[in-house]
């Protein structure tokens, strides 16, 4: 009865162990991932963007994103979020960008410092980021530029013809 006793004393030191285990680590595992995180999953991804079945594919999934064909970027990926949604994109010279729009807070990504990251809202109270990795500054810059305009309804094709331009002088993205 005593060993009996015994046993059932460990069994429970054990299960209230596990519990207090999972109440402060539990969070951690049910958190979703950040922007940064999403963006970084996606870059570590290949896309055949050479073959014209990624453009067909994109068209398919009725993405509510902007176009950034002018830019060189292709759609290759996209992901609904419990706050909005993502759309990945790669160029043929090995760019990288991850557009997110939705009702996150951008201020909580914090990104690391080898990432470029632009965040602004647009009129509706929805927030928009775009996230990138070894882009050209310059690029990224027009990019950002021509999203904040094309959110808030404004862009034109004087903007569309600066952002092709300014893609075709950047270098090619590291990354």
């Amino acid at each position: 009865v005593t060993q009996a006793i015994a046993n059932v004393n460990e069994v429970a030191t054990a299960v209230a162990a596990a519990i207090a285990l999972a109440v402060a680590v539990g969070p951690q595992f049910f958190e979703a991932p950040s922007a940064i995180d999403i963006h970084a999953d996606f870059a570590a991804q290949s896309f055949a963007i050479d073959a014209g079945a990624v453009r067909s594919v994109a068209a398919s999934q009725s993405l509510n994103a902007p176009d950034l064909a002018v830019a060189n970027l292709t759609p290759v990926a996209t992901r609904q979020l419990e706050d909005g949604q993502v759309t990945h994109y790669a160029g043929q010279n090995g760019c990288r960008l991850s557009y997110f729009r939705g009702t996150f807070d951008p201020m909580k990504q914090n990104p690391t410092s080898d990432l470029q990251v632009a965040a602004w809202s647009s009129p509706n109270t929805v927030w928009h980021m775009i996230v990138a990795t070894g882009m050209d500054q310059e690029k990224f810059d027009a990019i950002a530029a021509y999203l904040k305009l094309t959110t808030g309804l404004q862009a034109n094709e004087q903007m569309m013809a600066s952002l092709a331009e300014t893609t075709a002088n950047a270098a090619r993205c590291v990354g």
